[in-house]
């Protein structure tokens, strides 16, 4: 209770996340920044993928600049056995994988992912 009514009062978290003291710099998106999400967040978003929505698939979709956001998380199910190739797969390689399968996917327009 005392650290929601500091964090709220104090603004510790805003001051923190708008001046990039928590490593929450806003890069503009793109294929680093999408990657290392998928990687920090690798847990989370595995389940987001398997149920095909969620905050993460939500926040995936703004870093890599989705034009079909809605789209996004029932392509990724589509894909979940291609992206968890196996549950040795490293962080990067799944990754690699999610930006792959973003990319592969014309309808979804992630323009902020560039060209493979």
């Amino acid at each position: 209770m005392f650290a929601a009514t500091t964090n709220g009062t104090s603004y510790s978290q805003t001051f923190g996340i708008t001046s990039g003291t928590s490593n929450c710099a806003d890069s503009g998106g793109g294929s680093a920044s999408a990657k290392a999400f998928v990687e920090t967040n690798r847990v989370a978003l595995a389940k987001d993928i398997a149920r095909g929505q969620g905050e993460t698939i939500d926040s995936l979709a703004r870093l890599a600049g989705c034009r079909a956001p809605g789209a996004v998380g029932s392509s990724l199910q589509q894909r979940f056995d291609q992206i968890f190739t196996d549950a040795s797969a490293s962080d990067s390689q799944v990754g690699d994988n999610v930006i792959e399968a973003l990319r592969s996917d014309a309808g979804l327009a992630c323009s902020a992912l560039g060209a493979g």
